[in-house]
Parts: structure tokens; C-alpha cells; sequence
């Protein structure tokens, strides 16, 4: 009774996931596209259909001679609680509100490292907003916030050179092993992204892992000591040359889930130029052990905006 009619024989109906599915392929044919867009590379469905996708879905795309998918993925549910989202249970959380309240940016950022994609979920607001303070407040905000202070008040907004030589040979180690963090951040990336299918919450750990790394770097090489010393200027600038080399690869590879934030910390890096060239650059393999490691162009003038992330009370 709650089949698609037949219309060349109406003692039966069709099975509604038949017609269902075939959206897929007839809408782009419709539009002249399938050969361009079919087969998908990554056919993303809900846990709850994968029989249909997995089963029923092959069998219809073979019977018609077209490729299958590259790969069908299933992703898990948002729970309230230890229950399923639904709307029939009234238990939702409007995302259009919560980005109106927290911002687009945010709430993606949350949805996408709180979980892993393909395991089940428990949303709280109180743990996107611990997650807001800390990794985005805190963390990356922070660290864009307090390296353009320092690179207007100690070079007049405009980003230094590297030394040849710096004043402290424990300077010296701690910049090395930013630089191997950093270096290692886009071999990484890429593997979670790309080669193991989107693990964006492993992804986004590897970002944050770097940032965090650049704030500790802030507080164990204290600049504004090196600012009283003899000499020590050489210093500071290898830092600021260090740090925002870190806050243009951490801006890069945030895009993909907050692009709006990407586009400002770029932006406020004096970095104005085309996304897809920094995205090009950041995912190239780079050399700890070279010069050549560097990406960010010294001489480029910053612009200190607003906080990116102000803190929720």
C-alpha cells in the first residue's frame, strides 16, 4: 500500500527505496554530469540505510552497467543522552540556532572533532562550549592574538627575517623542534584526510597539536626576556619567524572545516592571497632539515584584527 504504482501494471507497486536510489544517477544524467561526477569517491550515508546502499544499491548499478562506488560510509548517530536524535521524539538541537549563538565556524568544528566519523555521539552544549574556550579561545585564538602583538611591538607589524644566528643555543633546540612539528603536521594531515578517509577529528588533533605546541613555545622561550639582552632581538626574531610559520600552516589546514576562520587568520597574517596556492603549499612535503621549510614570506605587514575567538563566560 505504500509502494510507487507501476504505471504499465497497476497489480503492483515499487519498492519506494528503488526509485529512492536511483536519484542518484538519473539527476545527473538529467543535468549531463554523470560521466563528469559517477562514480562518487566517497558515498557518505546514515548507519541505519546501509543495507540499501551496500546491497541493494550495487545490485541496481550493476544491472544498469555503471561503476560502483568508490567506497559507502557510514556514519554514526548525534544521541541526547543515551537516545537518538529524532524528530518524533522532539529531542533535536536546531544547528541554525546554535550557529547563530556560537557561530558557523565553531559549531562545525565541534561537530566534526568531538566524534569520530562512523561511531555514535552525545551532544551537550556544555561540551561545545568547553570545547570553544579551550581549542579555539584559548588555543588558536590565543596564539594568532598574542604573536601579531608581539610582531607590532617588536617590529613594527611587519614579519622578520630569519637570523643566521640566535643568542641561545637552548633557543636554537626549541625552534627545531617547532620547525619538526610543524614539518610533520602536512604528512600527517594528508594520511588522515585523504589516504585513510576522512578522520577529520584526528585531522583537526594534529592541527591542534601543532598550535599547541607553538603556545608552549611562546612560554618557554618568554621573547620579552630576550627583548633586555645584548644581541637578543636575533632572538626574537627567530620566534615571531617560527610562530607565524606555525599560525600559516594551522590556518591552511583548518579550512576544510572552518574556512570564514581561515580565510581571517590569513588575512590578518597578511596573507591575502588565493587559498588554494597556501593549501597547495602546506600539503607539499616539507624539509625539517632545509631552509626550505619555510613557506611564510618574511616583510609581509601584518593586520591584528579582532579576537577571532572571544571567550564564552
Amino acid at each position: 500500500s505504500w509502494g510507487i504504482e507501476l504505471p504499465f501494471d497497476r497489480d503492483y507497486v515499487l519498492y519506494v527505496w528503488f526509485d529512492a536510489l536511483l536519484n542518484y544517477v538519473s539527476a545527473l544524467e538529467e543535468r549531463g554530469a554523470l560521466e563528469k561526477l559517477w562514480p562518487a569517491d566517497f558515498h557518505v550515508i546514515a548507519k541505519d540505510i546501509l543495507r540499501h546502499h551496500a546491497v541493494y544499491w550495487p545490485i541496481m548499478l550493476k544491472s544498469m552497467g555503471l561503476a560502483l562506488p568508490a567506497t559507502v560510509f557510514a556514519h554514526g548517530w548525534w544521541k541526547m543522552g543515551e537516545e537518538k536524535m529524532s524528530k518524533s521524539r522532539g529531542n533535536i538541537v536546531s544547528p541554525l540556532e546554535l550557529s547563530a549563538k556560537y557561530g558557523i565556524d565553531p559549531v562545525r568544528y565541534f561537530l566534526l572533532k568531538a566524534v569520530s566519523l562512523g561511531v555514535d555521539g552525545s551532544f551537550s552544549e556544555d561540551a561545545l562550549v568547553t570545547m570553544y574556550n579551550s581549542d579555539l579561545a584559548n588555543d588558536l585564538g590565543n596564539l594568532l592574538n598574542r604573536t601579531l602583538t608581539m610582531v607590532e611591538k617588536y617590529f613594527g607589524g611587519e614579519s622578520p627575517s630569519v637570523p643566521e644566528k640566535t643568542a641561545s643555543v637552548e633557543q636554537k633546540r626549541r625552534s627545531d623542534e617547532l620547525c619538526a612539528a610543524v614539518t610533520g603536521m602536512g604528512p600527517e594531515y594528508n594520511r588522515l584526510m585523504l589516504d585513510k578517509g576522512i578522520k577529520i577529528k584526528e585531522a583537526l588533533e594534529a592541527v591542534m597539536a601543532v598550535v599547541g605546541k607553538a603556545n608552549k613555545y611562546i612560554e618557554e622561550s618568554a621573547p620579552w626576556k630576550f627583548a633586555k639582552e645584548e644581541d637578543g632581538i636575533e632572538s626574537i626574531k627567530l620566534i615571531m619567524a617560527d610562530l607565524l610559520e606555525a599560525l600559516m600552516a594551522a590556518a591552511v589546514a583548518v579550512s576544510p572545516v572552518m574556512p570564514s576562520t581561515s580565510e581571517k587568520m590569513l588575512v590578518q597574517l597578511g596573507l591575502k592571497g588565493d587559498l588554494p596556492e597556501y593549501l597547495k603549499k602546506i600539503t607539499l612535503k616539507r624539509d625539517s632539515k632545509a631552509s626550505g621549510w619555510r613557506l611564510y614570506p618574511a616583510g609581509t605587514k601584518v593586520a591584528k584584527g579582532e579576537p577571532l575567538f572571544p571567550r564564552i563566560q
